[in-house]
């Protein structure tokens, strides 16, 4: 279903079909800006934060929401102060979560779901088992 949201960018009211957060101007710029990063490490393979920000003009705060959206990854396995787990604080290179925190998280999402559908299959059964009928002869006297 659609809704009318202010962009956070701009501000401007636009029409949210999929939770999207920004007015569809907003978003293309966001792609370009992406763009540039992503050319600029196939440049530059390797490139730290830092040179990434000097030479491109990019926040530390669009650099670190491309690592949770899983679009850059961290190479090298110490110096990561910028990433840490929603979940556990660990340093993870990309994304939200780290793997033991998704494997922990997805498992408890099947458990759930699971409960759910019994839930939902025992309340249905119960719906079945207590509608029961008869024939109402109304010429006779209940």
């Amino acid at each position: 279903m659609a809704e009318f949201k202010n962009c956070k960018i701009c501000g401007r009211v636009f029409t949210s079909v999929i939770n999207e957060d920004l007015c569809r101007n907003c978003r293309e710029m966001e792609e370009k800006e992406f763009n540039r990063v992503k050319e600029y490490l196939y440049e530059n393979p390797g490139a730290t934060l830092t040179e990434i920000v000097t030479a491109l003009g990019v926040s530390v705060k669009k650099i670190k929401k491309y690592l949770r959206e899983g679009r850059l990854e961290i190479l090298g396995e110490g110096g990561n102060i910028i990433l840490e787990c929603e979940r556990c604080g660990k340093a993870i290179k990309t994304g939200r979560f780290c793997n033991e925190c998704q494997r922990e998280l997805s498992i408890d999402l099947r458990e759930t779901a699971g409960q759910l559908k019994n839930e939902i299959n025992v309340r249905n059964a119960e719906k079945e088992k207590g509608m029961r009928f008869r024939y109402l002869d109304t010429t006779r006297n209940n």
